[in-house]
């Protein structure tokens, strides 16, 4: 039976073709839309090489100084770094390094730009780089602020073509570094981990950030255990109240949390409130719903349509002893089949809009791809939405007295 339910589901969706293909259109379109930004997202926030500890891993990548009228907010200065993320209990490993620079170099006269994120040596201790050349730099390199680099992968290719580039030199910022490592290269979406190339932060031709409260460097802290992350969030709450300001008029106090990345994301469009990632999680989930239900309606309004010109078809079995049940069932497998089949589809166009942007550059050394469990998540709302805008049009059709039927339907 289920057989020739499936077959007569196929033979009446392949009768309007052009009614079909619009519904195949909205039910793949919507996966294709909800598995691509699935993608994006998990690019960010997902805990793959080098930023494997995202799970027990706090940032603080917003430090404000506030006074009567005044406000200045960036990233961290050393003297914040110093006073509060330096020694936090229950810490593996505190790090820090810069919101990244566009910075240029050359080779041969030709002009390379180059991303360009200045560390502390403990960096490398705190995210897991693949290292396909030499090593990391080291907190000694650091400390004597040693003119050493760590490039990816892209970055030694079109410096140095297909030879190796360990204890080869380029020239950043006017100083001649020498290349001691060379990683995989890092998507530009990993936001703690990517860029070209890495170099000391003591290296940098200003030291004025050490003496500053606020600048453009950003902590990262990797805990021992997720179990220790409350206890890291408060004691840099109380160091950063129990910083005196006394000496920075206008401003009189400080203001920065440790954070996930996720609240950090949600931070800019629900500001600092305190469950934004839980807001924002939602929100995305209320739009995946709402941008769901735009196929949904198309579909019940082409079954409705579908089921009303088949008034005489189902006077005809009615009359023939064909049950509300079996009828309804008929209906409802109808368009379970144009979901199944839009989702096929959608997962096809899915993962050649995800190949199109690795390939296109648009986002640097992107590697998106298709995660099995949005698309099977997508696939079985459209399912479900399937069956429900199905069932509703077929239950109130098989209802009809076969004579009503016959005589075209409810007017």
């Amino acid at each position: 039976m289920l057989a020739h339910t499936l077959k007569t589901a196929v033979r009446v969706l392949l009768r309007r073709k052009f009614f079909t293909a619009v519904s195949l259109f909205g039910v793949a379109l919507t996966l294709v839309v909800i598995v691509v930004v699935a993608a994006l997202l998990d690019h960010t926030i997902g805990a793959y090489p080098p930023e494997t500890r995202w799970p027990r891993s706090l940032g603080v990548f917003r430090v404000s100084l506030k006074g009567e009228g005044w406000t200045r907010s960036a990233g961290a200065g050393g003297r914040f770094l110093d006073a509060c993320v330096k020694d936090l209990p229950g810490a593996e490993v505190a790090t820090f390094y810069s919101q990244g620079d566009r910075e240029v170099t050359y080779r041969d006269g030709e002009r390379l730009p180059l991303w360009v994120k200045r560390t502390d040596g403990a960096f490398w201790r705190a995210l897991d780089f693949r290292f396909l050349e030499g090593g990391p730099y080291t907190e000694a390199d650091d400390a004597a602020a040693n003119a050493v680099a760590v490039v990816n992968d892209a970055t030694r290719r079109r410096l140095f073509g297909s030879s190796p580039a360990v204890g080869k030199t380029l020239v950043l910022d006017g100083r001649t570094f020498t290349v001691v490592g060379v990683v995989e290269d890092v998507p530009f979406l990993r936001p703690v981990a990517f860029s070209d190339v890495w170099l000391p932060a003591r290296t940098a031709r200003s030291d004025e950030w050490r003496r500053a409260w606020v600048d453009d460097w950003k902590a990262f802290v990797v805990a021992k255990s997720a179990a220790d992350l409350p206890g890291i969030r408060e004691e840099l709450r109380r160091r950063v109240a129990a910083v005196d300001l006394s000496g920075e008029k206008p401003f009189d106090r400080l203001e920065a949390e440790a954070e996930t990345i996720l609240e950090a994301i949600a931070r800019l469009p629900l500001g600092d409130r305190p469950d934004r990632a839980t807001v924002f999680v939602a929100l995305l989930g209320g739009l995946a719903l709402a941008f769901m239900t735009l196929p949904a309606l198309n579909l019940v309004n082409l079954a409705l349509s579908r089921i009303l010109e088949r008034a005489p078809e189902v006077g005809v079995r009615r009359a023939f002893g064909a049950t509300r049940t079996r009828l309804a069932l008929q209906f409802v497998t109808e368009n379970l089949v144009l979901a199944l089949a839009g989702g096929a589809v959608g997962l096809v166009l899915s993962a050649g809009v995800l190949a199109a942007i690795n390939a296109s550059g648009l986002i640097p050394y992107s590697d998106l791809s298709l995660s099995p469990r949005v698309f099977l998540q997508g696939l079985a709302a459209a399912c479900v939405f399937g069956i429900l805008s199905g069932a509703l049009p077929a239950l109130r059709m098989a209802r009809l007295h076969p004579v009503e039927a016959l005589r075209g339907g409810p007017r």
